[in-house]
């Protein structure tokens, strides 16, 4: 007995047995379920390895900058070669008037944490510390960490007390044991400070196992011990402009964190339609299903260039910028990420290739449902394509469009949009009451086409009207316009959900257009009665069911010209007798329900006389009535010289080709 088998005697309700003969209806459905929860494990694993690397990431890197009171309201800006915290966006997106935290020159006040030089440098006299001939003096106005430190106590949240009362450009540096003892006020002051900072800008301090950060001391230049990411317990002293330049990596990672959710719910966005695609034969949701495995592969591969991109980035802005002087603070993220994402591709690639081989033969296999569902008229199947179409852009729109409100919704509560928005609230509310109109949209674009309801349609219609008008109107603010040209994969999937919108409804008109013509009597054909409770099984051995008739053979048609030997012979079914005689069914024997001409009841007009027929020979002739026609075979022309056709039952007319002529014989003239 197979497993397949078991069901029938397990007692489980009739829709779960309906699931499960669907799902495994053949040896095709259960491949393709079967690829599909494979790949959808496969893929949700690595995502998530992707989505914890760049969350320790960018945990890491936050620490740093909020340990270090480098952290407030405003978000960061390239602006090539420097880095600019901005405190509100200007209407032309503007960033010279935001304040300059890297000015592209490497810093050179980084360095690691050298304990052996840093006890000779705690053994001096005191003094030396304020002497200007021990420490290198810089000028206020040649220090690049002074205008730093100006320019942040411009910006809307001050940076902290012990890091903006340095009236001297000198780099102080304080040896551990000092810390601890006597200098254990300057470290809760700025403990205090960063936690006002913190609070201000309304960010909660990130925690994670593999990133900790510990401040030592905070003057100049703050010295943090560092693990995770490769690095275990690792001093570095950093300076505030490297500290501060952390903000711009923060946020790039924030948002490959965003990316790397959304396509953890794409995976099982496509898992659950690859399932009901098997449940209702849906030939749209396979199409779709494919589409989707596309953009997969396309955006896997332009991932991966993108990390080679930032890496460079983050090595000419902060590596060999800022935070020149140290090691890069990420070490081991390239290599981690790399190992996720080249994995990623290829899995989505090869996935691809057999989900074009199932999607071929599914499509086989549900065109055939579909032809037995709407017929052959070529008026039904144009008709049913288009809807078919519309099906396909639904379903795109619908993640294209969910992702898009989301990810702007995530940015106005847990990001610097919120913050800077002028009508933070106004939007909150807008893109919530569009992204639960959705499910009504879809809805209504999915069944209105098929039951013909026009008022569906146009609500369909004014909801697609709401999300494209509301998109349009959403570019008049600033913050919106700075993320879509500041977040590529913001842009990307906003687009295309604006895109598929706009192709629904015009394909939506264009199958309102076509109500009417009867699509709508062959989808009800074989829809349950209402009121009816039964759900049909349909058995594995269905005796009824028909093939889908394969395309490596022609499909059988009445032509006129046929084969010979092993080919395909002539049908008899062109050569039955008169078709004025009554139908005879299987018994040959039986009596005609019409009788022959001849009979009392027949036609009062009476037949004409019987034709003469030529025999071979030249001078015999004979009426039909008494003729016996011979039959010739001259082998070159299978379909015409081995037949002859009855003109009347009761003559036994026969015509007989002539290939050959005959030397005198006399021909027949009908004047």
């Amino acid at each position: 007995m197979r497993v397949k088998q078991i069901w029938d005697f397990v007692p489980l309700p009739s829709k779960t047995k309906l699931v499960w003969d669907r799902l495994t209806f053949s040896k095709l459905t259960t491949a393709y379920i079967i690829f599909s929860l494979l790949h959808f494990g496969v893929q949700i694993g690595l995502q998530i390895r992707a989505f914890t690397i760049n969350a320790s990431a960018a945990t890491l890197l936050y620490n740093i900058a909020v340990e270090g009171d480098a952290t407030n309201n405003s978000f960061p800006a390239i602006d090539p070669p420097s880095i600019r915290m901005c405190a509100v966006i200007l209407t032309n997106l503007n960033t010279d008037n935001c304040t300059t935290v890297y000015d592209g020159i490497p810093n050179t006040y980084n360095r690691v944490y050298n304990l052996t030089a840093e006890a000779l440098a705690d053994a001096a006299p005191p003094a030396a510390s304020s002497s200007a001939s021990s420490t290198p003096a810089v000028s206020s106005t040649s220090n690049p960490l002074s205008f730093v430190n100006a320019s942040v106590s411009a910006t809307p949240t001050s940076a902290s007390a012990s890091a903006s009362t340095s009236s001297t450009g000198n780099v102080s540096v304080v040896v551990v044991t000092d810390i601890i003892t006597a200098s254990a006020a300057t470290t809760t002051a700025t403990a205090s400070a960063s936690a006002s900072s913190a609070a201000a800008s309304g960010k909660s301090k990130r925690s994670g196992p593999q990133a900790h950060v510990r401040v030592i001391s905070a003057n100049q230049t703050t010295q943090v011990n560092i693990t995770g990411m490769g690095y275990d317990d690792y001093p570095l002293l950093l300076s505030k402009t490297c500290m501060w330049s952390l903000n711009w990596p923060v946020s790039i990672l924030d948002n490959t964190k965003r990316e790397d959710l959304v396509f953890i719910t794409f995976q099982f966005w496509v898992l659950g339609m690859s399932a009901v695609a098997l449940l209702n034969e849906s030939i749209p949701h396979i199409i779709a299903s494919l589409l989707t495995h596309v953009l997969a592969t396309g955006w896997s591969g332009y991932q991966i260039y993108r990390t080679a991109q930032f890496r460079l980035d983050f090595d000419n802005y902060i590596t060999h910028g800022a935070c020149a002087g140290v090691p890069s603070l990420l070490p081991t993220y390239w290599q981690s990420r790399a190992n996720a994402e080249i994995p990623i591709l290829a899995l989505n690639a090869a996935a691809l290739v057999l989900s074009c081989i199932l999607t071929w033969k599914l499509v086989k296999l549900f065109g055939w449902q579909t032809f037995k569902r709407v017929g052959a008229s070529l008026t039904i199947n144009r008709v049913y394509k288009l809807v078919l179409v519309l099906s396909i852009t639904l379903q795109l729109s619908l993640f294209f469009m969910g992702v898009t409100v989301t990810l702007f919704l995530d940015q106005l509560f847990n990001g610097w949009a919120g913050h800077l928005a002028w009508y933070s609230e106004v939007y909150k509310v807008m893109f919530v009451i569009t992204g639960v109109l959705l499910i009504p949209w879809i809805t209504a674009g999915w069944f209105s086409v098929r039951r013909e309801h026009r008022l569906g349609m146009i609500a369909f219609f004014g909801l697609s009207v709401w999300y494209l008008g509301g998109w349009g109107v959403m570019f008049l603010s600033t913050t919106f316009r700075w993320t879509f040209v500041t977040w590529e994969f913001f842009s990307i999937m906003s687009s295309a959900s604006v895109f598929l919108t706009l192709l629904s409804f015009v394909m939506g008109v264009i199958c309102r257009y076509n109500f009417g013509k009867g699509l709508l009597r062959y989808l009800n054909a074989q829809e349950p009665l209402p009121g009816d409770d039964f759900v049909p099984i349909t058995s594995a051995g269905d005796i009824e069911k028909v093939a889908f008739p394969s395309n490596e053979k022609p499909v059988p048609t009445f032509s006129a010209t046929f084969g010979s030997g092993s080919e395909v012979p002539v049908p008899s079914q062109m050569f039955k007798p008169s078709p004025q005689l009554g139908p005879r069914f299987f018994n040959s024997s039986a009596e005609p329900f019409e009788s022959r001409p001849n009979s009392n009841s027949s036609s009062p007009i009476s037949p004409p006389m019987a034709a003469l027929t030529r025999t071979p020979s030249n001078s015999s002739y004979q009426s039909g009535a008494t003729a016996i026609p011979t039959k010739r075979d001259s082998g070159r022309s299978f379909g015409s010289l081995n037949s002859y056709y009855d003109y009347s039952s009761g003559s036994n007319h026969a015509r007989q080709d002539s290939e050959t002529n005959t030397i005198g014989s006399k021909r027949w003239v009908i004047e």
